[in-house]
């Protein structure tokens, strides 16, 4: 029942009901039209719950369905008589998960706290705290410590149990993934927020200086807006969703959820920080194009997308669901044609301090000539991870 559909009419299909199940998040302008749809194609449920769970939104799908009403009574549609139960079974599931991990989180973070040690939960990490989105899913907790005290922070963990997990290994940004037998998920302790393709958008240095600190412990929460431009770096450029021309959708409900939550004090927040880096504001104007299209978000001004982003998402919606494949050059070529707009430009030099539009377009620049590519296969795992979609043929 949870298989992907693989012919590109089916996932463009599959594709469309998703966005707009998960749009129910947002406001239920297209419940009806919605509820229409899938009572007219009970077909259609398997797919929804195929691309759901490839895609790693499985629980969204399923508190906006609960949420909503969405799905019929047995007894006017027979085909999905079973969907109730399966969907309730996902939906507990999750919630024990979430429910583990947070009293997982709670004692981390406390025996940090006793020896001294400076936290900030970043990711899914600082969605657990908060509580907030409820459906969001996650496979770790990330926890991001000062570099010098990060080798003491894992001899805490080890103490409490946790093991280095097999094939878990150490990376610039993080120390070996963690993992103990009452945990479902494992423990990244980071030294930076992002990998090195991240750091060049979003600095470690500059997320830490919009931290907000959480009662008298010595752990922070990033921003919501940094968390939300966080999540977008994440996503986007630190797993090559950029240079392989697609979203992860995922990232992009996340994206959407945070971004909605903000009052117009963390909106400009969020652009100052990105218009810094030209790419990072172009992404951010992508995001939302993509988030307004897919999700339906609609008589929003906050998601009004600007032409050159809903061109470029027509292209990438087009990839996704046609499984067509996008060259490293065709893809970064998308991105630098946005990046480089004489607007953006004229931003980064007002928010970054560079010597004119020039400056500031070499500055980017150096951004793309550090995108290096992989062998065929590697590629087309990469964009299965970026995006949830295999979009290269078997």
């Amino acid at each position: 029942m949870q298989s992907l559909p693989d012919e590109p009419r089916r996932v463009g299909e599959a594709l469309g009901v998703l966005g707009a199940c998960l749009g129910l998040h947002f406001g239920t302008g297209q419940l009806t039209d919605t509820r229409l749809k899938l009572f007219a194609t009970p077909d259609l449920w398997t797919s929804l719950l195929g691309i759901a769970r490839a895609t790693g939104l499985l629980s969204a799908v399923e508190s906006a369905v609960n949420r909503c009403g969405l799905l019929p009574a047995s007894s006017l549609q027979p085909a999905v008589a079973g969907l109730g139960g399966a969907l309730a079974a996902i939906g507990a599931e999750h919630r024990t998960r979430r429910a583990k991990m947070r009293e997982h989180l709670v004692e981390i973070a406390g025996d940090f706290s006793r020896h001294g040690i400076e936290t900030t939960l970043i990711k899914g990490a600082a969605n657990l705290w908060t509580g907030a989105p409820e459906w969001r899913a996650l496979r770790d907790l990330d926890i991001l410590v000062p570099r010098h005290l990060a080798e003491t922070a894992q001899g805490l963990l080890v103490a409490a149990g946790y093991r280095c997990a097999p094939g878990g290994e150490r990376r610039p940004h993080h120390l070996e993934t963690m993992v103990r037998d009452d945990l479902p998920g494992w423990i990244e302790l980071h030294v930076s927020a992002c990998n090195r393709r991240g750091e060049r958008l979003l600095p470690t240095s500059l997320l830490l200086r919009h931290t907000i600190k959480e009662g008298e412990a010595t752990m922070r929460l990033p921003h919501p807006a940094a968390h939300v431009l966080h999540g977008l770096v994440h996503h986007h450029f630190s797993n090559r969703g950029a240079a392989y021309g697609v979203i992860a959708l995922k990232g992009l409900l996340e994206f959407a959820h945070g971004y909605a939550a903000l009052d117009q004090d963390g909106i400009q927040l969020l652009r100052s920080l990105a218009s810094r880096q030209p790419r990072l504001s172009a992404a951010v104007d992508l995001w939302i194009a993509a988030a307004a299209g897919l999700f339906r978000i609609a008589d929003d001004a906050r998601f009004e997308a600007t032409p050159d982003a809903s061109r470029r998402w027509a292209a990438i919606r087009a990839r996704m669901q046609g499984g067509k494949p996008c060259s490293l050059v065709g893809a970064l070529g998308e991105d630098m044609r946005m990046s480089l707009s004489a607007s953006r430009l004229g931003a980064a030099v007002a928010a970054a301090g560079h010597r004119g539009k020039l400056g500031a377009a070499l500055h980017a620049l150096r951004g793309f000539l550090g995108e290096t590519p992989f062998t065929p296969r590697r590629r087309a795992e990469a964009r299965q991870r970026a995006s949830g979609i295999l979009l290269l043929p078997a």
